[in-house]
């Protein structure tokens, strides 16, 4: 999906969604809605990894890289 869409809207969503479901941790009252909120909170941590590594590359040209 980071190939296809816009990498930026991906990783604002992904926070978004990470953050929501932080908040949705601490208001937790039982077992069941803290698991959900844990299931949040990884959906929105993974969304964020590929495209930021994609972005962090495009602002480094192939040649200065380290040999």
């Amino acid at each position: 999906m980071a190939e296809h869409r816009n990498r930026t809207r991906i990783v604002a969503v992904s926070v978004a969604v990470l953050g929501a479901a932080l908040a949705a941790c601490g208001l937790a009252q039982n077992f069941w809605q803290f698991i959900l909120c844990r299931i949040g909170v990884g959906a929105g941590d993974s969304g964020a990894g590929p495209p930021v590594a994609s972005l962090i590359g495009d602002h480094y040209p192939r040649t200065s890289a380290p040999r």
